[in-house]
């Protein structure tokens, strides 16, 4: 004669269950693999964003400084006019009248018309473009952007 297998009363085939379920702890490998993916894609989408944010903030000083020289040429200039006399100055007379907030050295090229600048690790190279006559007003540009 055969058995027929009994099915467990009512309430003991949950309580397995339950068992099994609160007897596990921790996390399988593919799900411990599965969080080290996803924190990686995050971190990296992050670090991105941060040197993107670093770059802007870098070039925002070159442009501040940048700014400040281009005023402070005009300055030499007009004073330059007002003396009736043609504008011979350099890049150390106008950085000489620029207070240099962000800049961590500046070396100057041959000839007084160029200036590098070390701007949070970053290299900028100004150049003064002196003009001919006393009305122009020279021009103090970068090298790398064309549009600043």
């Amino acid at each position: 004669m055969t058995k027929k297998a009994q099915s467990p009363p009512a309430g003991k085939a949950s309580e397995t269950r339950s068992i099994v379920t609160r007897d596990r702890a921790g996390f399988t490998l593919i799900e411990a693999l599965l969080m080290l993916l996803i924190l990686g894609l995050l971190s990296a989408v992050v670090l991105g964003l941060y040197f993107d944010l670093h770059q802007a903030a870098t070039d925002a000083s070159a442009r501040g400084i940048l700014g400040a020289m281009r005023d402070a040429n005009q300055l030499l200039h007009t004073e330059s006019v007002i003396r009736n006399q043609a504008p011979t100055y350099t890049l150390a007379d106008v950085v000489a009248r620029v207070e240099m907030r962000g800049c961590d050295s500046l070396r100057y090229g041959a000839g007084g018309y160029s200036l590098e600048l070390l701007v949070g690790g970053r290299s900028y190279t100004f150049y003064l473009h002196p003009t001919q006559g006393t009305l122009t007003v020279p021009s103090i540009t970068e090298l790398g952007h064309g549009n600043w």
